[in-house]
This record gives structure tokens, sequence and C-alpha cells, in this order.
């Protein structure tokens, strides 16, 4: 085994310096390929020094995650969003039409929507003033998806929307333009996958 290793280190050691004399040694690509293979061998005693692997350090982390941000910005593109508020009479009865219609009437005269919306909507977001959140073209059911497309001005609302869910009066909160996220907002998730 020892005179295969020696045999091995003697042709490799020969096929090198006969690269050397043609020249090889100048090329960029094989230049290149020797940097790449250096930087591995003296960062390895650096990372394992007594060979178990360890964390690279945080601001080498925070670089290489930086580096991936910038590489490939499409990855955090955010579409844009809209805000909504609704208060959902949940039949499709004429009395639940009529009862969204009057409550509709309410909110012209300058009742408060948040009240109203803990008064009477008949679903989870009645804790919250009736608050939706904001929310992507697409992510709510088409009815009420084209409803808050149409509405232009924070605190607009709908007339009375009908849905699979019943009857909704919205109220436009406003948009949020698309853009992307800022490295910031993506950094705890980039680190953890340059770990």
């Amino acid at each position: 085994m020892v005179e295969q290793l020696a045999s091995n280190l003697i042709i490799r050691r020969a096929f090198a310096a006969e690269a050397e004399a043609a020249g090889l040694a100048d090329d960029p690509a094989v230049q290149s390929a020797m940097r790449i293979a250096r930087d591995r061998m003296l960062v390895r005693p650096v990372v394992c020094p007594d060979g178990r692997s360890q964390q690279a350090p945080r601001e080498v982390v925070e670089a290489i995650a930086l580096t991936n941000y910038n590489a490939n910005p499409k990855r955090f593109d955010l579409p844009e969003e809209m805000g909504a508020s609704h208060i959902l009479i949940q039949s499709d009865t004429p009395d639940a039409k009529a009862k969204a219609v009057g409550i509709l009437a309410e909110l012209k005269a300058g009742a408060d929507f948040a009240t109203l919306a803990k008064k009477y909507s008949q679903d989870n977001s009645a804790d919250k003033g009736g608050d939706l959140g904001y929310f992507t073209a697409g992510q709510m059911v088409a009815p009420f998806d084209a409803a808050v497309q149409k509405m232009k001005t924070p605190g607009e609302l709908s007339e009375v929307v009908q849905t699979q869910f019943g009857y909704h009066i919205i109220k436009f909160e406003g948009r949020r333009p698309a853009g992307v996220r800022s490295f910031e907002q993506v950094k705890d998730v980039l680190m953890r996958e340059a770990r």
C-alpha cells in the first residue's frame, strides 16, 4: 500500500512537472482552480481545527446571505396588496340582504365601522372590528375580490356584495404597492439557508 501511494505521488509529480514545463500553470482556468484548491485547504484548519464541524462566524454567514439576496432579487418580489375590513351577514335570504342594506345605511350616516362589525358581523373577523388585513388579488372569493379591486380611497365603502358566504359590506383600508422585500425583512431566513 505504501509502495502504491509512493508510486502515485511520483507519477503525479512527474505529470505536474510536465504540465508546468508546457506552460499550463499560466492558464487562467488552471490558476483559478489552484486558488480554489488552496483556499479550500487553508479554510479547513480554521473552520475545523480539531476535525469537527463548527459554525462559520456570523459575519461570514451574513455575507453569504447578502450575496444570495443580491443574486436572486426576483425571489423576494411582493405583489400589490389590498387591505379591507368587512361586515358579513351569513345567509342568502331576503331578510339577510335587508339587514346588510340597513347596516350600510347606518355606516353612510356616520356610524363607526368597527363598532358595527363587532355587533353584526358573523365571522371571526368581528372581534377585530371586521379587519381582514392585507391580501393579494385572487386570495378572496371572486365577487369580494372584484369589489375591492375597484375601490381606490381608504375608508371607501362598497355596496352590499353577495358571495357564497353571505352578504358583505366592505371597507377599503388601502393598497401596498408591489415591490421587493428588504434584506432586513428576509435576513433570518437567508442566514438559516447559508448556515
